[in-house]
């Protein structure tokens, strides 16, 4: 991801209210996962 990104504040003016909620639901769902994904690393490296 070399590209620059405009800020999250610039793209939400551009979206529409439900582009934009969809967009906050995908952040929150990666967010999620890559929770999960850092306690099962956790836990790995616990079991060691």
């Amino acid at each position: 991801m070399t590209k620059e990104k405009p800020s999250l504040l610039d793209l939400a003016g551009l979206l529409s209210k439900k582009e934009a909620d969809e967009l906050r639901r995908h952040i929150k769902n990666r967010r999620k996962s890559m929770r999960k994904r850092m306690d099962e690393i956790a836990e790995r490296m616990n079991k060691l």
